[in-house]
């Protein structure tokens, strides 16, 4: 353990020798900021596949996520000294003026609740009021800014200067670290005095281990105990890089899923914004209301205003209008089909 501090001591001395480029920084950031949405893809996949057992996981996903992203992060920071995806990058964190014989980030510490609350609370509360946010939107593009709640109100304004401050903050702190000015990449390291270094590989285990390697060449002499435990100590280095390599095969996995689903709703977009314009349906008999000719919303009998279609009958209307209706509802006002929020598709047409 003596061994361990003067290393860590060494690595406090030089400054700048251990600290990590700007480049393995925004790796280890992308790859934290991609494993839930890749998850998120699988798990809806699966609720699609399977709906009756595994909808409520997608509908609680983000309390799920939370809870085991909590047990994760605080394994490796306890075990490691640093995060998942600092650790695969061969990246940890360090204290300054931190005794260098304990673990900072010990359980329950004071640092090791601070560093979990900026890493699974603030990102869950960001998600939540980030939907917030977008379904706030979603209301002011329906019946305008000033019919909002005052909550509501605020929020539509606070959120962009707040995302926008955050982002600059962060690109500020990056530019800083890059040149060399600090030693902190992110506003968050700086806040918890926590610097970020390439990792110090110190097995102790190992280290006996090649002693007793030693021991057996020179004197060819051991206890059986002795050569069960070598056995073990073996078995355990095995086990351990096989849970490694899984590790990095599971992780250029989610990365891969978040790209591929990235790629397929970018194509969507892409097909739905080179659509031609299609006319509308003739009036069928079945239908439950009439459905007039040329651009005229069959619930208000008004010219289109903001057009949104439905997937489930392919009718256009207004987008406040189909937006009240499906609301009450929940089906096409025409057709009669079940329908919810998921089905409203907003044409954007080029003027």
């Amino acid at each position: 353990m003596s061994e361990l501090g003067n290393e860590l001591s060494t690595a406090l001395a030089s400054k700048t020798a251990n600290l990590p480029s700007p480049f393995e920084v925004l790796a280890q950031d992308n790859l934290n900021d991609s494993v839930a949405p890749a998850m998120k893809h699988v798990v809806r996949v699966l609720a699609q596949y399977d709906p009756q057992n595994f909808a409520w996981c997608y509908g609680w996903f983000d309390e799920l996520f939370a809870i085991a992203n909590l047990f994760t992060q605080q394994h490796f920071l306890c075990k490691h000294n640093s995060t998942f995806a600092e650790y695969y990058y061969e990246l940890q964190r360090l204290v300054p003026h931190k005794s260098n014989n304990k673990n900072p980030f010990q359980f329950k510490s004071k640092l090791c609740i601070k560093t979990l609350t900026v890493l699974v609370l603030l990102p869950y509360l960001k998600c939540k009021f980030q939907d917030f946010y977008l379904k706030v939107k979603e209301e002011s593009d329906m019946t305008g800014v000033k019919s909002l709640t005052k909550l509501k109100s605020a929020v539509f304004y606070i959120y962009p200067m707040m995302h926008g401050f955050w982002h600059s903050a962060n690109l500020y702190y990056n530019f800083l670290f890059a040149i060399g000015k600090s030693d902190f990449p992110s506003p968050f390291y700086r806040m918890l005095n926590t610097k970020l270094i390439f990792l110090i590989v110190y097995d102790g285990c190992s280290y006996s281990h090649r002693n007793c390697l030693h021991v057996i060449f020179f004197f060819k002499l051991y206890r059986l105990c002795d050569k069960i435990k070598i056995c073990l100590h073996w078995k355990k280095v095995y086990l351990t890089t096989i849970l490694t390599g899984s590790v990095h095969i599971g992780v250029f996995l989610l990365q891969f899923i978040d790209w591929w689903f990235m790629e397929e709703d970018a194509g969507d977009l892409k097909e739905v914004m080179a659509a031609p314009t299609i006319s509308a349906p003739t009036n069928q008999p079945d239908t439950k209301i009439p459905v007039p000719p040329g651009k005229i919303c069959p619930l208000c009998n008004r010219p289109r205003r903001n057009e949104a279609t439905l997937l489930t009958s392919g009718y256009v209307f207004c987008y406040p209008c189909i937006y009240k209706y499906v609301e009450q509802h929940k089906r096409c006002p025409v057709t009669g089909y079940v329908t919810n929020f998921d089905h409203l598709i907003r044409i954007f047409s080029q003027t």
